[in-house]
């Protein structure tokens, strides 16, 4: 998916920020983990991540 595809889901209504589990930084430093089924879904956007 590209990042423009997520901006129309968001302008639509289909999808909100409110959705978001955690952030890369949650994951790695494993605050958090990753996806329990195959049902969740994975965002990676990497611009701007240092």
């Amino acid at each position: 998916m590209k990042l423009g595809n997520l901006s129309m889901l968001l302008k639509k209504g289909i999808w909100s920020f409110d959705k978001v589990y955690c952030g890369l930084g949650e994951f790695v430093t494993e605050l958090k983990n990753g996806r329990d089924d195959d049902d969740e879904i994975t965002i990676f956007k990497s611009v701007g991540a240092a």
